[in-house]
């Protein structure tokens, strides 16, 4: 009888800027990499030795509840480059880029203690923060050089050639649909001690909007699992770990509402488990009635984040979004009928776009508050492989992928500069303030000013 094939398994370190702090909450920052948990399970069933290394290692970091401790953990960890700012940038303003996780030397260290190894998988999740990915694809083809090596995930599903500099035996693009249907192996995750259940039960969205990569990553056929089977991983995982949070990572689940997403509702209330759940990714508007309020209210749904993104419909229509400002209204009076706080509702706006103007923010920002919930921003990556990624050639030109970090506000301009980002983020980001008390405001603000001169002129959606 052979020697059991023996698979490592890791999820690199992250460079990136200090104000990541402000926008990446713990149910984000502790998410397990979900689809090395699955290839985990995969490898098992057919006969490998797993082991895991999570050198992102995000709780020694965001677990953190005091940001001038945040902050000294990170400058300790030291600065990897200095990254200029913005693509209208006069005052040539640039920020200060960290690495997330493991050192070099932390990595070795746990590279030496894996031995034997056959197969190592690398995930690797943001194309702007891809050097790590090439790191640790060096340091394995040196520590374990017997071992075959392959890169998955999204950066090198959207940036294969790239991905192909590493080093790595294999780059693997693309979906891999023999594990999603798997359970997340959340024993080999004990090291981390994950604190919820990330679920993803659907895959794909037909909508195809033009900053979005879903449609390259997932296809826009949605695809769903067994209702049935995603509860008995939710119980499982209760019972065994203890886990009552549960994160659905989503692109469109509500696709399937019907025959998937009401069922699977359902078989989480019957349970009668004290559990939470979230959905980070956001839910489409206009999918949202009476029904499925009354469904979320039952399964524990705590918060809801509605991708709302602009509440222009001339910007929505070149965008191809499928919702607007009426959609949001409608859904954010379902959710308060059905007893959910506006703190309990968020709306994304995606903010930083090339060619977006300070006064289209701020009419949105003006349109969440009008219908009464909390305005989140998502700051925009022009991602390769969308279709913004051609129409806005220009803006990238002379820049390099990490120049591309949405937190680098990297298509600033005269019409949406640096500062006005910087100051829309401090004023308003993850905030519900009402539109009264913006126009009774007394300030020599310049922001605020306009805002109010949007309100006095009805110049905004509500």
């Amino acid at each position: 009888m052979g020697r059991q094939p023996h698979a490592l398994l890791i999820y690199p370190p992250v460079n990136m800027v200090e104000e990541v702090y402000h926008f990446w909450s713990p149910r984000h920052s502790t998410s397990f990499p979900l689809a090395l948990l699955r290839l985990s399970t995969y490898l098992k069933k057919n006969g490998y030795k797993v082991s895991y290394i999570d050198t992102f290692h995000a709780k020694r970091y965001f677990r953190i509840g005091n940001f001038n401790e945040w902050k000294n953990l990170l400058h300790n960890s030291g600065v990897v480059y200095e990254a200029s700012m913005g693509g209208y940038n006069p005052e040539g303003r640039t920020r200060p880029v960290f690495r997330v996780g493991y050192s070099r030397d932390e990595i070795v260290e746990r590279l030496r203690a894996v031995s034997a190894v056959d197969e190592i998988y690398i995930t690797s999740i943001y194309t702007w923060t891809w050097q790590t990915t090439h790191e640790l694809v060096e340091l394995c083809k040196e520590i374990h050089p017997q071992a075959r090596v392959i890169v998955g995930g999204i950066y090198p599903t959207l940036c294969p050639e790239k991905a192909a500099e590493s080093g790595a035996d294999e780059v693997f693009a693309g979906r891999m649909p023999e594990i999603e249907h798997e359970w997340s192996d959340l024993a080999i995750a004990t090291a981390q001690s994950p604190d919820c259940l990330v679920v993803k039960s659907t895959i794909g969205c037909p909508n195809g909007c033009t900053y979005c990569a879903v449609d390259k990553l997932e296809g826009r056929h949605v695809l769903a699992r067994d209702p049935a089977d995603v509860v008995a991983e939710i119980v499982d995982a209760y019972h065994r770990f203890g886990l009552k949070m549960i994160n659905f990572w989503e692109s469109n689940p509500l696709v399937k509402r019907k025959e998937h997403f009401e069922p699977l509702l359902r078989g989480i209330a019957d349970t009668g488990l004290p559990l939470k759940m979230a959905m980070p990714e956001g839910l489409q508007t206009s999918y949202i009635d009476d029904e499925l309020a009354a469904l979320y209210k039952r399964a524990g749904m705590h918060a809801f984040m509605l991708t709302v993104e602009t509440t222009d419909p001339e910007w929505g229509k070149r965008t191809h979004r499928p919702t607007g400002y009426a959609d949001m209204k409608r859904a954010i009076d379902v959710l308060q009928r059905h007893k959910f706080d506006w703190h309990q509702i968020r709306c994304i706006l995606l903010i930083g776009q090339p060619e977006q103007t300070r006064t289209s923010i701020l009419r949105d920002i003006l349109s969440v508050y009008s219908a009464g919930a909390i305005v989140s921003f998502l700051f925009y990556t022009l991602i390769p492989g969308t279709k913004d990624y051609d129409t806005h050639a220009k803006w990238r030109e002379g820049k390099k992928l990490e120049d591309l970090d949405p937190l680098l506000f990297p298509f600033a301009s005269p019409q949406l500069t640096i500062e006005d980002i910087e100051k829309m983020q401090r004023y308003f980001h993850e905030r519900y303030i009402p539109v009264e008390r913006i126009q009774n405001s007394h300030t020599d603000d310049d922001l605020i000013r306009e805002m109010q001169q949007l309100i006095a002129d009805d110049d905004y959606f509500h």
